[in-house]
């Protein structure tokens, strides 16, 4: 369990060090990403890593539908909420 753990926070390190990587070189991140996952499936000896699903939901779906909710609509309460909205006719 130890050794899993440890594994799992160098593989963070590792995706925040491709991230930097690709914001210095200036290409998108899924691309160095991808190319950092193969590189790692190329090397012999490294045990596989098994993640429990209900994780994901907990750890990174609840970020993606708050970042998705503020980019989406806009302003969702407020004053100036009822002027974001347009009728069918405007669209």
């Amino acid at each position: 369990m130890e050794h899993q753990f440890f594994l799992f926070i160098l593989l963070v390190i590792f995706i925040q060090l491709l991230v930097m990587l690709s914001q210095k070189i200036r290409v998108a991140y899924p691309i160095i990403l991808l190319l950092g996952g193969l590189s790692l499936c190329a090397i012999p000896g490294i045990p596989a890593v098994a993640i429990n699903p209900q994780y994901i939901f907990v750890i990174f779906l609840p970020r993606y539908y708050m970042k998705r909710r503020g980019t989406l609509r806009g302003k969702t309460s407020g004053a100036g909420a009822a002027s974001s909205v347009r009728s069918p006719s405007s669209w």
